[in-house]
């Protein structure tokens, strides 16, 4: 903890490549000696150095206990075979005398095995039974040679490339530990085991060699058996709704991807999430979606599946949290949305990264009960710190409700679990996400620029840049509006309960009137609901702040200039933006 330094294993481990504390070497290079010469600047930027490397120094200190376990177990349990192995050759033990000796015998032979298999340093002697550890720690150095699979191969040119480039850094923290825990997913997932040619090589060996492969081959099996099963009863759930809209309204009702699910005896589900246990957590969840893919699958799309299952495993590799710099890159550079321009791409790209500078110790003791808008490198940096994440304002639903976050499980600070309750009793929740799924999307937020006439191409007024007269957003004061109009009027989920309650086929979770290809006329309904109230609290906005009534009017002066004078026109900066 005090080095940083790996002891038993010193040719690896958490970390990929060299760390590069912040720190000043000047005479015995410590703290206490850089003050009694008077360096006060070199204690300070020590100092310094060791409150950054704190975070790192505890991983891996962690990750040198974990080696020392597995390691220590491994050599104990080969000393425990050797002398079973050794003890009946022997003589047998009969008189007491002869069991206590032999007992004797026994203990110093496993004391003088586990102190052989570490070197003067702490290092370890024993190479099968660190590479054991490293396995168990997903720390095993990359390599290249031959015999080293094109996956392996190729992760480990990226970390000599990224140790070449400490900016890269940036995208790709981490490189070992992932490649280590998506081979491990591969071992434990029947039909990609059995396709690698080492398996197969594995399995015509023979011996402990086939045994070992035909292992994995039925512990993967017995997994993904188990998986499925828990899938289709319904007690683990895949991944939701390909639409993102459609998805949010899902999470409204307390639905949670990729978890299990526990019910309380009056039926109300527990969503647990396991996208923090891997490799068995990604496997689960490849299971669930696996058993989505083949519900739907027709006789003549039989083809399709390993197309299906190799998107699945991207999709799941992709959304964890250590891969996802590396996943926002890959959006970067391959998504193309003509309405975003390459400023506001690069932009949100950064600020995904921002918000991992905040230490995740600092983040887990946030009791911000809300879950909070990020649109910029600042805010990505508040959101995370107990205390200023509340200064930015709330994401909100379709009804324009401040949306909670999701309660840990257990104490915050040290459980990286989380659970969710289902809202079975909510109704509207429900109906929206029912009616939602079944339908080409989800229903869409309310348009963050604002125009007085919808047809009219005019640029419009950006809501999220526009201040009301009492500072708050006027983009989030819209949402507000939407769901409470503050004037004694019902609610926007009152409106809507009224709706469903009065209509018998909202009530139905068996009626289906749409599909992939075309709305149905629940979805007409509910989204005439929405565009009614959106007007109402657009005028009510409006009202609330002449100034944004003026930029609005601006903004419609300034289209019809265009439209009339062409490109020669001048247009006038609309008020109260932030320029």
């Amino acid at each position: 903890m005090r080095s940083g330094h790996q002891i038993l294993d010193t040719t690896s481990g958490f970390n990929d490549g060299a760390s590069h504390a912040l720190a000043f070497s000047a005479g015995d290079g410590t703290i206490m000696g850089s003050l009694n010469n008077g360096n006060y600047i070199n204690a300070a930027i020590n100092s310094l150095g060791n409150v950054v490397g704190l975070p790192s120094r505890l991983i891996n200190s962690l990750h040198e206990l974990s080696q020392q376990v597995i390691y220590r177990g491994r050599i104990f349990s080969k000393a425990t075979t050797d002398w079973t192995l050794m003890e009946a050759k022997m003589k047998p033990a009969v008189t007491p005398e002869e069991i206590k000796a032999r007992a004797e015998e026994r203990g110093n032979f496993i004391a003088n095995t586990m102190k052989a298999s570490f070197d003067d340093a702490g290092g370890a002697t024993d190479h099968e039974a660190l590479r054991y550890a490293q396995d168990g720690t997903y720390s095993r150095p990359l390599s290249d040679k031959e015999g080293s699979s094109s996956f392996e191969s190729m992760a480990s040119k990226v970390q000599d490339w990224a140790n070449e480039h400490p900016g890269a850094r940036l995208v790709v923290p981490f490189i070992k530990a992932p490649t280590r825990l998506l081979q491990d997913v591969a071992t434990y997932t029947p039909m990609l085991q059995a396709a690698k040619l080492s398996t197969l090589r594995d399995l015509a060996a023979g011996g402990r060699v086939a045994e070992a492969a035909a292992a994995k081959l039925a512990t993967g099996g017995t997994i993904w058996g188990g998986a499925v099963a828990l899938a289709l009863s319904g007690h683990l759930t895949d991944g939701g709704p390909s639409d993102t809209n459609a998805l949010k309204q899902k999470l409204d009702t307390g639905w949670r991807p990729h978890s299990l699910v526990l019910h309380d005896p009056d039926g109300t589900p527990h969503y647990y999430p396991i996208d923090r246990i891997d490799p068995f957590g990604q496997i689960l969840a490849m299971a669930a979606d696996a058993s989505v893919i083949l519900a739907h699958l027709k006789s003549e799309d039989v083809k399709t599946v390993a197309a299906q299952m190799a998107l699945a495993i991207t999709k799941d590799s992709l959304s964890k949290n250590y891969l996802k710099n590396f996943a926002d890159a890959i959006e970067l550079l391959t998504t193309h949305d003509p309405e975003q321009k390459a400023e506001e791409k690069w932009t949100r790209f950064i600020t995904g990264m921002a918000g991992g500078l905040v230490p995740s110790m600092l983040a887990n003791v946030n009791d911000d009960p809300y879950m909070r808008e990020v649109r910029g490198i600042l805010d990505a940096l508040k959101h995370r710190v107990p205390g200023l994440s509340e200064t930015l304002k709330p994401q909100r639903n379709i009804l324009g409700e401040p949306i909670d976050v999701t309660p840990g499980l257990g104490p915050s600070m040290i459980s990286p679990f989380y659970q969710s309750m289902g809202k079975t009793n909510d109704l509207v929740s429900q109906v929206l996400s029912r009616v939602a799924e079944n339908n080409p999307h989800g229903f869409l937020p309310p348009p963050k620029t604002l125009r007085l006439a919808e047809g009219m191409h005019s640029k419009g007024v950006d809501l999220t840049a526009f201040k009301m007269p009492d500072g708050k957003n006027a983009y989030d004061r819209l949402q507000e509006l939407i769901g409470n109009l503050g004037n004694g009027s019902p609610s926007l989920r009152d409106s809507l309960n009224t709706l469903f309650t009065n209509n018998p086929s909202f009530t139905d979770p068996n009626y289906k009137d749409g599909n992939r290809d075309q709305e149905g006329m629940q979805y007409e309904r509910i989204n005439k609901v929405l565009g009614e109230r959106r007007q109402v609290a657009k005028a009510f906005l409006l009202r609330e702040s002449p100034e944004l009534l003026q930029a609005a009017l601006q903004d419609q002066r300034n289209a019809a200039a265009v439209l009339t004078q062409g490109g020669n026109a001048k247009t006038v900066p609309f008020p109260g933006m932030k320029h």
